[in-house]
C-alpha cells in the first residue's frame, strides 16, 4: 500500500474514482432524477472518500461498496431535505388560490362524538392511501379534537406559522372533500343527491362549473370511472378540475351535508 499523501497514494484513488465514477452517478442519478443534482452528490462523494481514503487500509476492493454508501446516504439526506422545504413552502398555486375555506363551519358542526369519529376515521384513511400529506392530516385532526380559535393558535400547538396553517388547512379541506366524495358518497346522501347537485350546479355554480369540472365529476364520482394518469395535469385539469368540481357542487347539497 502506498503512503497517504504521496503521488502513488493519489494516483491510486484516482484510478479507483475513474473506475467507479460513472457508476456512482448511475447509481445517484436514479434518487434524484436530475443528471446535475447526481453529478453534484458524486462531487460531495468524492471529496469525503478522498478526505477519509486512508481508512480502507489497503483494501482497495472495499472501494465500491464504500463509496456507493456514501452516495445512498447523501442522496437520502437530500431527499429528505427537498420534502422539508416543500412542507414549509407557502406557495401559491392554482389550488391556493380557490377562496379560503372557514374552518368554524368545519370544526363547529361536529357537535357529536360519532361524528368527529368518523371524521379522524377518514382523515386517517386519506393520509395512509396518499390523498391528503400527514401535515395537512394533523392539521384538520388538531382542529377537530382541540378546537379552533385563530390560526396563530392552531399553528403554534403544531410548530407552524399562523400563513402556513392556513395554506395548509385550505389544502387539507379541498381533499378531503375530494376523498368523501368519492369514498363516501352515502354519508352525502348517496349518488342520487350528488347527481342531483351536479345537475344543479350546472345550470347555477357561480362561479359557473366548467365543461371539465362537470365531466371529470360525472367520470369520477357519479360513473366511478378512475382518473387516467394522463389526464391529471391535461387540459381539463384533472385532479385541480375535480377538487374544484367538488367544491362548487358542494354547495347545492342538501344543508344537513353540506360542511
Amino acid at each position: 500500500m502506498a503512503e497517504p499523501g504521496t503521488k502513488p497514494w493519489r494516483e491510486t484513488f484516482e484510478g479507483l474514482w475513474r473506475q467507479h465514477q460513472v457508476i456512482l452517478v448511475r447509481y445517484c442519478y436514479g434518487f434524484t432524477h436530475d443528471f446535475a443534482e447526481a453529478e453534484g452528490v458524486c462531487q460531495e462523494v468524492g471529496l469525503r472518500v478522498w478526505k477519509h481514503f486512508s481508512r480502507l487500509g489497503g483494501d482497495y476492493q472495499l472501494f465500491g461498496p464504500w463509496a456507493l454508501a456514501i452516495a445512498r446516504r447523501e442522496c437520502a439526506r437530500r431527499g429528505k431535505q427537498r420534502q422539508t422545504d416543500r412542507e414549509r413552502q407557502v406557495s401559491l398555486s392554482s389550488e391556493d388560490l380557490l377562496p379560503l375555506e372557514d374552518p368554524a363551519s368545519h370544526f363547529e358542526f361536529v357537535e357529536t362524538g360519532d361524528l368527529r369519529a368518523f371524521l379522524l376515521s377518514c382523515l386517517e384513511e386519506a393520509a395512509a392511501g396518499g390523498h391528503l400529506t400527514v401535515r395537512e392530516g394533523a392539521v384538520v385532526k388538531e382542529g377537530l379534537t382541540a378546537g379552533f380559535e385563530n390560526w396563530a393558535s392552531l399553528g403554534q400547538r403544531l410548530g407552524m406559522k399562523d400563513n402556513l396553517a392556513l395554506v395548509t388547512f385550505n389544502r387539507a379541506i379541498t381533499k378531503l372533500r375530494v376523498f368523501l366524495f368519492q369514498y363516501y358518497p352515502d354519508t352525502l346522501g348517496g349518488l342520487a343527491v350528488l347527481r342531483g347537485a351536479w345537475a344543479e350546479a350546472r345550470r347555477k355554480s357561480s362561479p359557473a362549473l366548467t365543461e371539465g369540472e362537470s365531466n371529470v365529476f360525472e367520470r369520477i364520482i357519479l360513473r366511478s370511472i378512475n382518473l387516467r394518469s394522463e389526464d391529471q395535469n391535461g387540459p381539463s385539469g384533472g385532479k385541480a378540475a375535480l377538487r374544484a368540481a367538488c367544491r362548487k357542487i358542494a354547495k347545492f347539497l342538501p344543508s344537513s351535508v353540506r360542511n
